[in-house]
């Protein structure tokens, strides 16, 4: 009989690839069904940000998610670098950004206005892709000019003396009133709220005397006749006021936005066609800025691939756009040329004083360009700050491995009697503290895994059926949808009596018993360690907070004890030796100035950084100290 690796027979595979698609079924439908009743909610975004994504998620046709609940707030005149390998699906979130891709669920703004529908054309964006995508017949000139002549351009309202006008945006005011506007006029069709409970009343005192004065009588067609009135009109007063509250919730949001927008000045703008001056200053002006001039009657053919780039990056700058993105505008280029132009991008935003975003694979532009970097893994957020944080700070193993060249060093050991035992010749002492620390944390996850394992399910239910009543409310204005009475009579409210039925609770106890499996080798794991004292970790350290003995001088060192590396391979590149040893059975690189006589085979003694010292987890991978 065939079985996989897994030892699964054909039959076993199949079962189990309908069940991990209708796991996916159900998340494509929760997520969906939350975004549909998202839509019509009032949003806005944080004040000081620009660029605003809030939990968006992409879902594609085959119901693979290539992005989970992407967050993040980007300032004005920010550099943004997304990084991460291949697939990660930060091109994905570039382009959902810049209007290319649908976003699932979640929204997106820009300079405050709402973008999830916006078209590509009104989002004040200027992309500059990999692969330039120059027109081969057009000169550098009409290259950058042609975008400028096809259509409108944003341009800065100025007064006499020449300077920028600020007022508040009337545009965005505009679209608040029109908005607003429309909900007033909603809110007057329940005017008759008041006279429906008191037909109500009415219909109630009729059915109330029909019954006293003939208790014992068996329903009539008068009295069912009125009943069946009384539960029509129960229900259309339930419709009535649950709509109602939902548009006086929507206008007290948007009439303390038009408040605020209406207090706040900012740059005025105004759209109109450019005449051929004003394209001719600002295409001299993008090629002054990235040194072009001399290329401005060339064609692309004739160019270099730095040069090609440039033009790419002058279009961009004509369009003086609010928002620059940027998808891996340098991977064509050779590693000469890359470092040349990191620093050109770097210069020219900073004298543009654009809001950029920044896609690359390579952890060297991030840690070079970005005032920000977000690192990505298979479609989820990493890790987000600045770039000497997430250095020294690393959430994880794989930002930690990630980030830093060479990276840092990871070994499994464990550690007993606050001391590290990696070989007989080399033994780390620790600060007891620490790992006083340590034993913190892990009650502190063992305490979260255990709730996990009591709450989880009914957790995932919970989801659901959230996912349910979004999808209810949805459906509860629309012509023909059925309320239902309990044995008395009485509307049963819809949002508390909404249940999961026997196969989305069957999914949903799938999707728990996955994560059950885990949280309890994990709860196993730490109940281990707490009841031996034999701390399981993944130790971490980066190349350059290894010193050789008395070979240091940088101040707030904290040198641990000394332990003692064989060179295996010493790597010389020019001011400093990349040095290969091995420890606990591990390849351990670190680094030494070339000022020092080092060669193969070499027993030096060395010291490690104890405030640089990471402690990773080995069930999750996170950083624990």
């Amino acid at each position: 009989m065939f079985k996989n690796k897994n030892g699964l027979t054909r039959k076993e595979i199949k079962q189990k690839e309908r069940e991990e698609y209708e796991k996916r079924v159900m998340n494509y439908n929760n997520v969906v069904a939350i975004e549909l009743a998202n839509r019509n909610k009032p949003k806005s975004s944080p004040k000081d940000s620009f660029v605003s994504i809030q939990k968006v998620n992409k879902i594609y046709d085959n119901l693979v998610q290539a992005v989970f609940d992407f967050s993040l707030d980007i300032k004005k005149n920010e550099f943004i670098v997304f990084v991460g390998p291949s697939g990660c699906g930060k091109s994905t979130v570039l382009r959902m950004i810049a209007g290319l891709e649908e976003i699932t669920s979640g929204n997106l703004f820009i300079d405050g206005q709402y973008a999830n529908s916006l078209p590509p054309k009104d989002r004040s964006i200027a992309m500059v892709f990999q692969s330039y995508a120059l027109y081969p017949h057009m000169s550098v000139y009409d290259n950058m000019a042609f975008s400028m002549r096809i259509k409108e351009t944003l341009v800065p309202v100025l007064d006499d003396n020449g300077n920028q006008v600020y007022g508040p945006d009337k545009t965005k005011i505009e679209e608040i009133n029109k908005e607003l506007e429309g909900f007033y006029k909603k809110k007057e069709e329940f005017s008759n709220i008041e006279k429906l409970e008191n037909e109500l009343n009415i219909l109630k005192d009729e059915i109330k005397k029909i019954k006293e004065e003939n208790p014992n009588l068996i329903k009539n067609k008068e009295l069912k006749f009125k009943e069946k009135e009384e539960h029509k009109l129960i229900t259309k007063l339930y419709e009535a006021k649950l709509e109602l509250k939902d548009i006086n919730e929507k206008i007290t949001l948007l009439e303390e936005n038009l408040k605020e927008t209406e207090n706040t000045n900012v740059p005025q703008f105004v759209s109109k066609k450019l005449n051929k001056e004003e394209i001719d200053e600002r295409v001299d002006e993008a090629s002054k800025i990235l040194q072009i001039e001399e290329y401005l009657d060339r064609k692309p053919k004739a160019l270099s691939g730095g040069q090609r780039q440039r033009v790419a990056l002058g279009r961009a700058i004509c369009k003086r756009a609010k928002l620059f993105l940027m998808d891996e505008p340098l991977s064509n280029l050779d590693a000469k040329l890359r470092v040349s132009m990191r620093s050109e991008i770097i210069r020219i935003h900073k004298k543009i004083g654009a809001t950029t975003i920044y896609v690359t694979h390579d952890q060297t532009e991030a840690m070079t360009m970005a005032d920000r970097i977000v690192i990505m893994k298979k479609g989820v957020i990493q890790q987000i700050g600045k770039p000497k944080d997430i250095y020294n700070h690393p959430a994880n193993i794989f930002v930690a491995t990630f980030i830093g060249s060479p990276s840092m060093n990871i070994i499994n050991t464990k550690i007993i009697d606050n001391k590290i035992k990696f070989d007989d010749d080399n033994i780390l002492n620790l600060d007891p503290a620490l790992v006083d620390k340590l034993v913190l944390i892990i009650k502190e996850k063992l305490a979260k895994i255990n709730y996990f394992i009591e709450n989880g399910k009914e957790q995932e239910y919970e989801k659901s059926l959230n996912a349910k009543r979004e999808e209810f409310k949805l459906n509860a204005n629309k012509k023909g949808y059925k309320f239902e009475f309990d044995e008395n009579d009485q509307l049963i409210d819809p949002l508390t009596s909404i249940t999961l039925d026997d196969y989305e609770k069957s999914i949903c106890d799938r999707i728990y018993e996955d994560k059950l499996t885990e949280a309890i080798k994990a709860k196993e794991h730490y109940e281990k360690l707490l009841e031996t004292k034999e701390y399981e970790i993944k130790f971490g350290i980066r190349p350059e907070n290894v010193f050789i003995e008395n070979n240091y001088v940088e101040e707030n060192i904290k040198a641990s004890n000394k332990l003692t590396l064989k060179i295996t391979i010493p790597e010389l590149l020019g001011n400093e030796y990349y040095l290969h040893s091995s420890l606990q059975n591990h390849d351990f690189i670190f680094k030494a100035s070339a000022n020092n006589e080092l060669k193969e085979n070499d027993s030096i003694k060395v010291v490690f950084d104890l405030n640089k010292v990471h402690i990773f987890d080995t069930v999750d991978d996170e950083i624990l100290l």
